[in-house]
């Protein structure tokens, strides 16, 4: 089967800058996951309007920033409680960049179909 080279329907135009902001920014929220406003502050600084800056991120990397944000606080959180860096909950939402300890559960769980708090103590039992 051979892949086809489409052209994606695309609401906007990008330059090259647009590009690159772009690409900082999904840089910068990889890098920077337990801030609160992560996403606000790098839209804002890359001077491009919310829709553009949606729809070129999902092109470059086949998730909303959104997405990707929760999955890059989601890998944070399982490196924090597989290497037993911390088991208090409200430490690993904060460091994570969540809002509420309810919020990471809940989002640990649909991610990896495992309560946190089950996989915090099979880290604990686990060496």
């Amino acid at each position: 089967m051979a892949l086809e080279n489409k052209p994606v329907p695309t609401q906007y135009k990008y330059t090259y800058a647009d590009i690159e902001k772009i690409y900082k920014a999904h840089y910068l929220i990889g890098h920077y996951v337990e801030e609160k406003d992560i996403l606000a502050k790098k839209l804002k600084e890359s001077c491009i309007k919310a829709d553009k800056f949606r729809e070129g991120f999902r092109l470059l990397y086949g998730l909303l920033p959104s997405q990707y944000l929760l999955e890059k606080r989601l890998e944070k959180a399982d490196w924090i409680i597989r290497g037993r860096r911390s088991s208090h909950l409200d430490d690993i939402a904060e460091m994570c960049g969540f809002k509420t300890a309810k919020q990471l559960s809940k989002d640990y769980y649909s991610r990896y179909v495992i309560k946190i708090t089950d996989a915090i103590a099979a880290a604990r039992n686990s060496h």
